[in-house]
Formats: C-alpha cells, sequence, structure tokens
C-alpha cells in the first residue's frame, strides 16, 4: 500500500513538476525497496533523488538521503563507500536540528561498525543513542536501537540473550503500533 502510494504522489508530483517534492517521493521509495531487501534499487534512486536536494539546498533531506544510501551501502556490503556517506550526513549535524534524522544517521554509523565487526563501538553507540531517545520521548529511535542491539547479540552468538531482548522489543513495539519493528524483532530471534 505504502509502495503504491508513493508512486502515485511521485506520479502526481511529476506531472505539476515540483522537483523538490519528486525527490522526497523517490527518497520514500527508496527507503521501501531497502526495506524489501533491495540495495541496489535504493541506490541509485536516492543519489538521483540527493541531487535534486543539493541543488533546493534541503540539508535534512540531504542528510537523510546521505543516511539511507549508507544503509543501501552497508547491505551490499560497501563498507568503504557508507563510511563516506555516513561522513557526508555527519557534516550536516550542526546545521540541522533534525533530531530524527540525527537518530537515523548515528544507527546507520552503528550498522556500519557491526557490519565490520566493530561490535563494542557499534554497542556503545546504541546505548548512547537509546538513552538519548529515552530522554527525548522519540519512541521510534527508541525501538530502532534496540532492535539493531538485539541484532548484534544474536549475531555474536549471545543467542539466548538476543533472543530475550528481541521478543520483549516485538511485544513492546507492537503494543505501541510499530508493526513493522515487531515483525523484523520476529525475524531476528529466529
Amino acid at each position: 500500500d505504502a509502495s503504491r502510494d508513493y508512486n502515485e504522489a511521485l506520479s502526481i508530483r511529476t506531472e505539476i513538476g515540483e522537483k523538490g517534492t519528486i525527490a522526497e517521493s523517490q527518497l520514500a521509495l527508496a527507503t521501501l525497496a531497502l526495506e524489501r531487501g533491495q540495495p541496489a534499487e535504493t541506490e541509485t534512486r536516492i543519489r538521483e533523488a540527493r541531487q535534486e536536494f543539493r541543488k533546493e539546498k534541503q540539508i535534512d533531506d540531504e542528510m537523510l538521503a546521505d543516511t539511507v544510501l549508507a544503509r543501501a551501502l552497508v547491505a551490499q556490503h560497501k563498507y568503504s563507500e557508507a563510511q563516506k556517506e555516513i561522513e557526508a550526513g555527519k557534516g550536516f549535524v550542526a546545521k540541522s536540528q533534525n533530531r530524527a534524522n540525527q537518530f537515523q544517521l548515528s544507527i546507520a554509523a552503528a550498522q556500519l561498525h557491526a557490519a565490520q565487526n566493530r561490535i563494542e563501538e557499534a554497542k556503545r553507540n546504541l546505548m548512547a543513542i537509546l538513552a538519548e531517545a529515552k530522554q527525548t520521548g522519540l519512541l521510534e529511535y527508541q525501538f530502532e536501537a534496540r532492535l539493531e542491539l538485539g541484532e548484534i547479540e544474536m549475531k555474536s552468538g549471545k543467542t539466548a540473550s538476543g533472543r530475550a531482548h528481541l521478543g520483549a522489543l516485538q511485544q513492546d513495539a507492537t503494543s505501541k503500533g510499530f508493526l513493522l519493528i515487531a515483525r523484523k524483532a520476529a525475524k531476528e530471534r529466529v
């Protein structure tokens, strides 16, 4: 449904020629492609959208594009390219008041660290994100950080602990309506 709605929005925005909002729709579609496990499609769409964000000087959207692109590159095991995108995104942190984008960038950096077997660094970063997300009341990023922590535990051989944390996350996310995160937690528990 989301894909259909974003494609419809993209079509309408293309008809009326709103380049900035076209790029926003492309970013949303790229994020969906990444969630569906299609990181190569994500990479192409994001690069196109990011160009438009740069032209329009939409720094928050450009930062988010860097973040989603970094996640796509991590999924493709292109770690040095992912690191460049994270560094590019970090360049916007001081200019941006969008805390949600900053959390997403930090989570992407932790995903990269975990993929590179820099487990302790990834865990430290995720614990800091979790603490700050709790303090600011941003539940989505608390759940995202917990999901990454659970995935790290599972991959590092702490399966009993990982399953327990992911099970608790699944229940918490379901009860608060974060069904995508709940499904991811359930999938990782297997």
